[in-house]
């Protein structure tokens, strides 16, 4: 495998080095200047750093992996060497963090404050965040919650993706974004205080297409105002907790879903398989057909009755929620841009 990195007739476009890398390989000019794609740990070797600085600017989509507690400063240099950069994602899932590293990379970043269309982080976001001028799809990594004040704009944001949060610094930073998000997944809230999110997707989201959120008995009320006030909202995946209200719930989505939503999701994180479908099923009459999906379990528990309602036409298609990559999402960093 090696040996492909010194057969000079060959051109990569896409190249991941691994943490630990420590091979002797020649990183010539005609095989990495069309690097589009690259990823590498924060303690890639020098020698193999250099020689991607000198011979590799190409690079559109950048992703930096933390690497234990070796930071190689040479990055930044990296970074600042890139000519059409649109896409990065700096990657700590081990939480190892150093304060002038984090300097470095958000300086070299400066330079390419205009063309970052997609950034990815998994660390609470920092001023220069607010440089990404055209920044259209921003996601939050991290299953920690993530505390942060918000006080910037970011007009052009489209796809907004979290995993956990605080409900504060998430609300001001939807409003920050002037109505231009279509997406929004939230993976996580404390259901106790989603109040604000909530009110700040219905006031600041109108062009809003595709929505994740968790649901709880106490969100019903505000939940609706999302279904009244966002119009193209085609897309819903609600994550349900603590729910008892069922018939409440799906009254709402009866009576106020916009006319282009049709596309359902439900992700049950507790053991239950009472779910009044069959009257929503029943009201769904004369709308569009569903395109379902459930959490595995509850899928096939409620078999029977989803079939019915398919071939009754009610129901398009449906499937189990084996992950969130089922088509149903609208982000691919290069449909955007």
């Amino acid at each position: 495998m090696l040996k492909l990195f010194n057969n000079e007739d060959l051109k990569f476009s896409h190249l991941y080095i691994p943490k630990f890398f420590d091979y002797q390989i020649n990183f010539t000019e005609n095989c990495c200047s069309g690097i589009k794609y690259f990823s590498c740990s924060t303690d890639i070797k020098d020698n193999i750093l250099f020689e991607l600085v000198e011979n590799c600017k190409s690079i559109e989509e950048l992703e930096i992996r933390f690497g234990g507690h070796k930071y190689n400063n040479g990055i930044g240099r990296l970074i600042e060497a890139q000519k059409n950069l649109f896409s990065f994602s700096l990657i700590d899932h081990n939480y190892h963090r150093d304060l002038s590293f984090d300097e470095i990379i958000e300086n070299a970043l400066i330079k390419h404050s205009n063309n970052i269309y997609y950034y990815k982080i998994t660390t609470s976001p920092t001023k220069v965040l607010s440089s990404f001028v055209n920044l259209k799809i921003l996601e939050f990594d991290d299953n920690r919650e993530l505390d942060f004040l918000w006080n910037y704009s970011l007009p052009h944001l489209q796809i907004l993706r979290v995993k956990s949060f605080s409900e504060k610094g998430l609300a001001d930073l939807i409003k920050s974004t002037c109505g231009s998000l279509i997406e929004i997944k939230i993976d996580y809230c404390d259901y106790y205080d989603c109040t604000d999110i909530i009110q700040a997707i219905y006031q600041n989201c109108p062009k809003l297409k595709y929505l994740k959120l968790r649901i709880g008995d106490w969100d019903i009320f505000e939940f609706e105002k999302i279904l009244i006030n966002c119009q193209y909202l085609d897309t819903l995946f609600i994550i349900i907790d603590n729910l008892y209200y069922w018939n409440f719930l799906f009254d709402v989505l009866t009576k106020s879903s916009p006319i282009g939503l049709f596309k359902f999701k439900f992700n049950l994180i507790f053991d239950s398989f009472y779910i009044p479908l069959k009257p929503f099923f029943d009201n769904w009459v004369g709308r569009c057909p569903i395109l379902l999906s459930f959490d595995m379990t509850t899928a096939e528990h409620m078999e029977d009755l989803l079939k019915e309602y398919e071939d009754k036409g009610i129901i398009e298609n449906y499937s189990n929620l084996c992950d969130d990559d089922d088509g149903f999402e609208l982000g691919k960093v290069k449909m955007m841009i």
